[in-house]
């Protein structure tokens, strides 16, 4: 009858654990197997460590990225030929506005009459 008992919270224990041994290698390992330890005995404990250890991590937004290093590095041309004096202040600051707002659109298009 020991052994029996025995084997039975072996298998408990192995079932308990599991999102702990799933999610150990995820960045918030530390909160899932915390969830799994002190709150999986209430079985809603259990299942939200679960879920958490098996669900699919969001990759951060790398193009945001990207596009503030295309604008600083293309800022930074720009600063460097005005400061050589290949372009006036004028044509700097227009240049400059175009390259963190986007080209200014034509505006003959927009001051058509309506019949």
């Amino acid at each position: 009858m020991l052994e029996a008992v025995s084997y039975i919270f072996i298998i408990y224990l192995f079932i308990y654990f599991i999102p702990s041994a799933i999610g150990y290698k995820k960045p918030n390992a530390k909160w899932i197997i915390g969830v799994n330890v002190l709150l999986g005995w209430t079985v809603i404990g259990w299942i939200i460590a679960m879920i958490w250890a098996v669900r699919k991590e969001s990759k951060p937004d790398r193009s945001i990225e990207a596009n503030q290093k295309r604008i600083n590095k293309a800022l930074q041309e720009l600063e460097d030929s005005h400061k050589r004096g290949a372009l006036s202040d004028i044509e700097y600051q227009i240049k400059r506005r175009e390259i963190i707002f986007g080209p200014e659109e034509e505006k003959s298009g927009a001051t058509e009459k309506i019949s």
